[in-house]
């Protein structure tokens, strides 16, 4: 059941940086189903984009901390559901962030 679970979690977050939001909800309710949860871990973290990019280019990591800093201020100033996440895929975005 594992590989399942992962393929989907994968594919919820490629669907969200797509910006398939609707489908991405969808894939959520599946992997709720498979792992008996309310609430299925779908989303990239902070925490594993940075593990990442300290491998990579320099570049990358500055501007990703960049703009998610700044998308994640202006989310919290219009007081809108979720800034880390909203601030995360905007960074996720920015920098064309692939796995």
């Amino acid at each position: 059941m594992k590989n399942r679970l992962d393929r989907l979690r994968y594919l919820s977050r490629e669907l969200k940086l797509a910006g398939e939001n609707e489908l991405a909800s969808k894939v959520s309710c599946a992997i709720s189903a498979l792992a008996g949860t309310e609430h299925p871990k779908t989303e990239y973290s902070y925490s594993f984009i940075m593990r990442k990019l300290r491998k990579g280019n320099e570049e990358d990591r500055s501007e990703f901390q960049k703009i998610f800093k700044q998308t994640f201020d202006q989310a919290m100033s219009e007081d809108l559901e979720d800034p880390e996440q909203i601030a995360l895929l905007a960074a996720i975005k920015a920098i064309n962030f692939e796995e």
